[in-house]
């Protein structure tokens, strides 16, 4: 489900024949998406978001990313006692066949105490490296194809949050903008009881559930930047979500093409939930 993770490069994707191709090419297309504002169904790590802005990394970057790793390098810099860690400027890198190699933060890191004075600056090479370390290639490769197609200048009108909703849209659901922007067909409005039904049972779901449900309904787990008043339909064209009560007892149908959810018309409340819960 989008939104329940993170895309992230995997340090040996440069071993794929042609990848400096392959990374460009996605960058290209992350920049058309962005270009004809068509939502992506994957999630970027702040590791890709960030550097196609040329925006430094941040602590917090790091949670998404690795979330172990984020906790320790809180819990150094909230250390009143980080000498007695026992930490250098260098780090243990597991290899393949149980290998491990050390990799110096500095030079001569290893023999380099962290200590109250120097740990920001340990934490802060600490992020660095592990939001960059032998991905720095394939990071700039795929960055170079988005500003092909998006001149950075354009690109730094936005923050990093600000593109990742442009991207990939948003996965927390506003249910009061749902509802605010949704069309009632076959001569209904949203006081029908079986509307009220519908709207209950998502007042109910957790935001996964929503998610889900949303997928079914338009294809697509992601909400545009401009919220639901933004759907679109396959064509590209604005097509708000649409709820048409249908003669029947099968499962509600949804029309991913139109964003249109037909719905029989369930004489209660547990059966619409049921039946809904069972289609999506």
């Amino acid at each position: 489900l989008p939104g329940s993770y993170n895309v992230q490069i995997l340090k040996k994707s440069h071993g794929v024949r042609n990848w400096d191709l392959w990374f460009r090419f996605a960058g290209r297309l992350i920049g058309l998406a962005i270009v004809q504002q068509q939502l992506m169904d994957v999630f970027f790590s702040r590791a890709i978001i960030k550097p196609i802005l040329d925006e430094p990394f941040v602590l917090n970057d790091l949670e998404a990313v690795d979330p172990a790793m984020y906790r320790s390098l809180k819990y150094v810099l909230s250390n009143p006692d980080t000498e007695d860690l026992f930490l250098t400027f260098s780090y243990q890198e597991e290899l393949p066949f149980g290998e491990v190699r050390t990799i110096n933060l500095i030079k001569d890191g290893q023999q380099i105490a962290v200590n109250n004075k120097n740990k920001h600056k340990y934490v802060d090479l600490m992020l660095k490296s592990r939001m960059s370390h032998d991905i720095e290639k394939q990071k700039q490769a795929l960055v170079s194809g988005v500003r092909e197609i998006v001149p950075l200048k354009m690109l730094k009108r936005f923050d990093a949050t600000e593109l990742e909703w442009l991207i990939s849209g948003s996965v927390e659901i506003d249910l009061s903008d749902w509802k605010d922007n949704t069309l009632y067909s076959s001569g209904i409005s949203d006081q029908n009881p079986v509307v009220r039904y519908f709207w209950r049972a998502v007042e109910e779901f957790e935001n996964e559930d929503r998610l889900r449900l949303l997928q079914f309904i338009t294809g697509s787990s992601s909400i545009p930047l401009n919220g639901f008043q933004g759907l679109t339909s396959t064509h590209g064209q604005v097509q708000r979500f649409t709820i048409r009560l249908i003669y029947g007892e099968g499962l509600p149908e949804s029309h991913t093409c139109f964003n249109r959810l037909d719905i029989p018309r369930y004489a209660s409340y547990e059966e619409l939930k049921s039946k809904l819960l069972y289609a999506k």
